[in-house]
């Protein structure tokens, strides 16, 4: 009976073999066969048996060096095997490392945007249980609505299911003592409000529950970014008094670089104004928002279905201010980022069916190579080697390629986060907690593991099945396994295809879909229009008189700049985000105002604007007239309506004349203007009503307005020459968002843009991808054929039938790849259909278009192939025979 080698005698043995197999590799890269190499590597060896035998005389700490020991040292010699072998492969390396490099890059710089928008907890204690109290008023445009001081205490302390709830406004004071007047974004709230959290100052203290009472000195916390850009960072200002629109306030304290405060970025907050009192916290006045934490073991569910009880007790106390009102909780995180949840993961998948492409190709890639190395990997297994080392060998290869694809997708990554981030300022929740951190460099780990298990598989299968005497028998006529290799390669081509035409076919979709936004008529002209919004304080400029004269004079003299046609001033800038869903009723009719008609209250957004706006912003006068300087609060109170107002509200009438009562007051409609996409260019015109400014009407929609200059000049050369003039008037006015009515529209598209310019890029990348394997698909079996190519132009094949029989090829795989393509397109778009705008999401042209493109790209990379097997050599050709 044969006694079993023994584990060293295996490995003593597997070291001689991969030795001889090196040796005989240099000999063939100086010109040797493989056979001759083979065979003086060998003789130059000597006796296998008698150097085992006394290796394991002279090393008898092998027995001692264990499994792991001796895996590490297999690891680094095929390591040191495969990085020798790629640097005499530089070309092939290159591509390689740079079609993983783009699929790993694009997976990582999508994820950390994914990781900050969508993973990655808020900073709060217990985050998941803070949720928002978002008023709702139903059929008030589809939209919530803020709710009353009071409804807000009624939702705070009749609740069964929250610790407790804070109460949220927005203010925009300006900062005055610190060189030129700074209009800043602030938050009244309530003295809880940073305790709801769960959060601490970076220095100082929050507000105590005393300094949210009326009357008590007014305090003030900074945001980290006013305190490095205002202050310096001083940590002296802690205790310091800062003037905000000519009242004085105390700092009490500063938040954290990593705060994130819901709702909306303050620079500053402060427990409440000073000149408030309780009119400003009458029923009637909606311009709240409230924040809450969940008690223990209370579900979501549990809560909404409290404040349904509360909303009902409510309605029948306050008929007159709470019908058809409620609350609708959701967490603050859901609020925050729900409304990108569907782009990011479309982003992702489309990035990871990138990635599965760029594998293919390598995979594709990697195989071609494996059929020439058949000859090197059969003679291994003949020497002894066994499959589990041949497998090692090439996964170790695969193993190296990932790690510098995964090397170089980190720095794309890092350029693409970068660029991500400019893109999405505008359309990206969260967008300041974007970066490269440990969570993406682990995922960019697992993603670069995962491509070498993917493109080293059927490769290192292929490879493995390699049998010495196929190989010598088939000699120099093709690959022994040639035939199968080209199967997997044909199958993965067609994958290629079938997914880059589901890219191609979401990415056609959008392209349309933002084109047809783009091309939505706002019912203005943002061409050649400057504007500048302004905030005169409330000491300065107590009453509505003062105000409308201050406009009055601003605007007088801006017309006055060189290159200023004319000049005007509205409270809220169309596409702005602004908001002021106004009730109102027809005089010559019952009431409607708060009252349901089919299930929906009835409101306008209303508006005060100054003369000379609807010029200045280009807006038609369709019916009636403009304001003029005489609708002041004198004269009789009158409004301008839009045509979606006269449409809806009367149908076959001529409104002018007519009263109309809005806001309390009764008003006269002197004229009918063009409708406006005041709330972005793909929602309907809502029924809009346009008040003068200089009438009295509330007072927050009359302070701040937002001048506009329509210029015969490039807007921005006379935003300075504005500056001056406005200050000339009052030095202490804040003057803020500089910028053109162009880019506010194009601002209006921002999330469109992004989403659609992402997809669009990771497309072209797969169509590119998918063209280099159709071509290298083609390419390989060229080179197979090549005798079979000389023998059918030796019989009289001409040069048209050869160049029609491989295009013939290419032109199969790409058909099948399609057809595939197509019915996961028809199933993946419909997940696109929320983020379309006027496109279907099954469009037959956009499917028609897609498939021409991909079939013409894949016959351009098939041509090329296809040209040189038909201009083959028959002499050289019949010699390979």
């Amino acid at each position: 009976m044969h006694e079993l080698p023994s584990k060293l005698d295996v490995e003593v043995r597997e070291e001689i073999r991969f030795y001889l197999e090196m040796r005989a590799r240099e000999l063939m890269e100086e010109g040797l066969p493989a056979d001759e190499a083979w065979r003086r590597a060998a003789e130059a060896f000597g006796d296998v048996d008698a150097v085992a035998a006394e290796c394991k005389k002279m090393n008898p700490r092998a027995t001692r060096h264990g499994q792991w020991g001796e895996f590490m040292y297999q690891v680094i010699q095929d390591t040191r095997y495969g990085w020798r072998t790629f640097r005499r492969n530089p070309f092939f390396t290159v591509v390689v490392v740079l079609t993983l490099g783009l699929g790993i890059g694009g997976n990582a710089a999508i994820f950390s945007v994914m990781n900050a928008v969508l993973l990655r907890p808020l900073p709060y204690e217990d985050p998941d249980r803070v949720v928002h109290l978002l008023g709702t008023q139903q059929g008030v445009l589809s939209r919530h609505v803020w709710m009353s001081y009071p409804a807000f205490v009624e939702w705070r302390d009749r609740n069964e299911t929250l610790v407790d709830a804070a109460a949220q406004s927005g203010w925009n004071p300006t900062l005055l003592g610190m060189g030129v007047p700074t209009r800043l974004s602030a938050a009244s709230v309530s003295a809880n409000f940073f305790d709801i959290l769960g959060v601490q100052p970076l220095s100082g203290r929050f507000f105590l529950p005393e300094e949210g009472e009326l009357g008590h000195d007014p305090v003030v916390v900074l945001s980290y970014g006013l305190w490095q850009r205002r202050f310096g960072g001083d940590p002296g200002v802690i205790g310091r008094t800062i003037d905000l629109s000519g009242n004085p306030f105390t700092v009490v304290g500063v938040t954290r670089a990593d705060f994130e405060p819901p709702l909306f970025q303050p620079q500053l907050w402060q427990a409440r104004p000073p000149w408030w009192d309780e009119t400003q916290l009458s029923r009637g006045n909606r311009s709240w928002r409230a924040i809450g934490r969940l008690k223990p073991g209370v579900s979501l569910e549990q809560a909404q279905a409290d404040m349904d009880v509360l909303a009902a007790w409510m309605a029948e106390q306050y008929p007159g201010f709470n019908t058809a009102e409620g609350v609708r909780l959701v967490t603050v995180k859901e609020r925050m980022v729900g409304s990108a949840r569907l782009a990011m993961l479309t982003l992702l998948g489309a990035v990871a069916v990138v990635l599965l492409v760029a594998c293919a190709n390598v995979a594709n890639l990697l195989l071609s190579r494996a059929a020439v190395r058949e000859r090197e990997v059969a003679l291994r297994a003949a020497l002894g080697a066994s499959r589990r080392r041949v497998l090692g060998q090439l996964f170790t290869e695969s193993v190296i390629l990932a790690v510098a694809g995964g090397t170089l997708g980190l720095v794309l990554a890092w350029v693409g986060t970068g660029y991500l981030v400019s893109l999405g300022q505008a359309g990206i929740p969260r967008v300041a907690a974007i970066r490269l951190d440990g969570a993406v460099l682990a995922f960019t780990l697992g993603v670069s593991i995962l491509s070498s298990i993917l493109v080293g598989l059927a490769p290192g299968i292929q490879s493995a099945k390699a049998s010495l005497t196929t190989v010598l028998q088939d000699g120099a006529r093709g690959s022994a396994t040639g035939s199968r290799s080209q199967m997997v390669c044909s199958g993965l081509v067609v994958a290629e295809i079938a997914l880059s035409l589901v890219l191609l076919a979401g990415a056609g979709l959008l392209i349309q879909s933002f084109n047809n936004l783009r091309r939505v008529d706002a019912g203005l002209n943002a061409e050649s229009v400057l504007t500048l919004q302004t905030a005169p304080a409330r000491a300065q400029y107590p009453d509505h008189g003062s105000l409308a004269r201050f406009y009055e004079d601003v605007t007088v003299r801006l017309k006055a700049i060189p290159g200023v046609q004319t000049a005007g001033a509205i409270s809220f800038l169309p596409m702005t985000g602004g908001q002021s869903c106004g009730a109102f009723a027809r005089n010559d009719r019952p009431p409607e105002t708060l009252q349901q008609r089919e299930g929906a209250v009835v409101c306008a957004e209303v508006r005060a604007v100054t003369p000379g706006y609807f010029q200045a912003i280009g807006m038609t006068l369709l019916r009636g007239r403009s304001f003029t300087s005489a609708d002041d609060s004198s004269a009789v109170q009158v409004g301008v309506i839009n045509e979606a107002m006269a449409r809806q509200q009367y149908p076959g009438e001529d409104p002018i004349g007519k009263q109309m009562t809005v806001q309390g007051q009764s008003r006269e409609i002197v004229g009918i203007v063009s409708d406006v996409k005041e709330l972005g260019l793909a929602a309907d015109p809502s029924m809009a009503f346009y008040s003068p400014q200089a009438q009295e009407l509330v007072d927050w929609m009359r302070r701040t307005m937002t001048l506009t200059l329509r210029t015969t000049v490039d807007p921005l050369s006379v935003a300075e020459a504005a500056r001056t003039t406005i200050w000339s008037v009052d030095e202490t006015i804040p003057i803020s968002q500089v910028r053109t009515m162009e880019s506010v529209v194009t601002a209006n598209v921002a999330q469109p843009r992004f989403r659609t310019t992402l997809l669009a890029i990771f497309a072209s990348v797969a169509l590119l991808l998918a063209s280099i394997g159709i071509a290298g698909v083609v390419g390989y079996t060229v080179a197979q054929r090549v005798p079979e190519f000389g023998v059918r132009k030796a019989l009289g094949a001409q040069e048209r039938d050869l160049l029609a029989l491989v295009l013939g090829q290419g032109m199969r795989l790409t058909l099948l790849g399609v057809g595939i393509g197509l019915v996961g397109a028809f199933g993946t778009t419909r997940l696109l259909s929320s983020m379309l705008f006027e496109v279907p999401a099954i469009d037959i042209a956009t499917f028609a278009g897609v498939t021409l493109l991909l079939s013409g790209v894949a016959m351009l990379a098939s041509y090329l192939p296809a040209r040189r097997a038909s201009r083959v050599d028959p002499m050289t050709a019949l010699r390979l025979q």
